[in-house]
């Protein structure tokens, strides 16, 4: 799955939808968790991350941000 965050219009983005469609359609299909790898720099998916308030690991791996989602 892949996400956009334009710059010119970041509230029209599918990551504001992101935590609720992406984790019923997920857990529809028996998934229990989401692995999600962004660069360090790319700060507004981080901020998607953290503003929604999900739950999960982050770490630096390979020169970008692994984020785990228990769903």
């Amino acid at each position: 799955m892949a996400f956009v965050v334009r710059d010119d219009h970041p509230e029209e983005t599918g990551s504001a939808r992101f935590p609720e469609e992406s984790r019923l359609t997920a857990k529809a299909v028996g998934i229990s968790r989401l692995v999600a790898d962004t660069l360090p720099e790319n700060h507004p998916m981080l901020d998607v991350f953290r503003s929604r308030r999900l739950s999960g690991a982050r770490r630096l791996e390979q020169g970008v941000v692994r984020v785990t989602l228990e769903i």
